[in-house]
This record gives C-alpha cells, sequence and structure tokens, in this order.
C-alpha cells in the first residue's frame, strides 16, 4: 500500500533499454510491472562515437564496452553536426524491409549502411559486397539483385568485392571494387624490408 508506483515506473525508465513501463497494484497483496523492451536495428556513427537506434529512430545508448550486438553501422548521417532525419528514415524503413524479406542480403549480412546526401544510400556485406541505392524505390531495385547475382554465379564471377549500381532504374552497373593489399596501404617507409 506504500508503494508510490509513479516513482517506481520513474526508476525503472532510468534504464535506457526500457521502452515503456507500467506499474500497477493488483490487490491485496500483488504488484504488476510490465515492461517493453527498445529493440536496436543498427548502430548510428556520430563523430568518434557509435549509439544503439531503435525502430522509431531514437537513440538510446551509447554503444560501450561488453555491449554484445551484430548490428549495421549506419554512417555518414550527420553533417556538420546535424542528423538527416530523411536519410535515416529511409534507412530504417529499408532495414525493415530486408529483415523480412529472405531474398535480398540478410540483414545480419549488412556490415554498413551509408547515408549520403549527394548519393543515397549504399548498402556493404561483410563480404565486400556494395550496392549502391540512391534515394528511393529502394524494394524495387533490390527485386532487381538476385537475377544478377546469379547471373555473375553463371560467369562464374566472384561476388566479394564487387560495386553493384542499382541506383538507376534503367541500368545497373556491376564494378570491381578498388581494395588496398596491406602493403598498399601501408605507407612506403612504415614497410619492413626481408
Amino acid at each position: 500500500l506504500v508503494l508510490n508506483t509513479d516513482e517506481a515506473a520513474r526508476r525503472i525508465r532510468i534504464n535506457p533499454w526500457v521502452k515503456d513501463v507500467s506499474v500497477g497494484r493488483e490487490f491485496p497483496d500483488r504488484v504488476v510491472i510490465e515492461i517493453r523492451e527498445r529493440t536496436p536495428m543498427a548502430l548510428l556513427k556520430k563523430d568518434t562515437a557509435f549509439y544503439l537506434l531503435d525502430m522509431e529512430g531514437v537513440t538510446f545508448k551509447k554503444l560501450e564496452m561488453g555491449d554484445d550486438l551484430d548490428l549495421p553501422i549506419l554512417t555518414g548521417f550527420h553533417s556538420n553536426g546535424k542528423l538527416d532525419l530523411t536519410l535515416l528514415e529511409r534507412t530504417l524503413q529499408l532495414i525493415q524491409y530486408l529483415a523480412k524479406n529472405p531474398d535480398f542480403p540478410n540483414i545480419k549480412a549488412i556490415s554498413e549502411i551509408n547515408g549520403s546526401e549527394r548519393f543515397g544510400l549504399s548498402l556493404f556485406t561483410n563480404t565486400g559486397l556494395c550496392l549502391s541505392l540512391g534515394f528511393d524505390n529502394y524494394e524495387n531495385k533490390l527485386k532487381r539483385l538476385p537475377a544478377i547475382m546469379a547471373d555473375l554465379d553463371q560467369r562464374r564471377q566472384k561476388t566479394a568485392f564487387l560495386q553493384i549500381d542499382l541506383s538507376d532504374p534503367v541500368k545497373v552497373t556491376v564494378q570491381q571494387r578498388n581494395i588496398l593489399t596491406p602493403s598498399e596501404s601501408t605507407p612506403a617507409k612504415a614497410r619492413f624490408k626481408t
């Protein structure tokens, strides 16, 4: 009877993982607490830090050591310290679409989604594949991908480190991405002689 349910709910809401909480009484001797947790969908990069982002676009917690999460990283969404909310909203819609459709890159296979005011969205998979999608109509653009991948497979073309540009609704461009080897990326003075 002495429990302040509002105060109990306020204290529970302090936890960043708690999206919503309700605390009530069930007489004669029971307290009922219902908690809805946030579900992280991506990590949003801002400056040098990463923040957990839920499907509503809420950054609710800074990533810390010990947080064991395998989520796509969203880069390029901050410009001059300001978050591009329109691009972020489109990205969240794309993530929801990918999570529901097994025909396209599984959301767990996507390591990064880059947002650009100039080029739109680009997906990077953990195998090195880059899919340039542009600004809109992502579902229709991605529906062309299985035929492209089947054609590359038939030609015995490795799909790692390819860039597939799906941004133009009329044509698709496939090209090899230039990836530096460790010796190419290390400055000449820092290379070791054997």
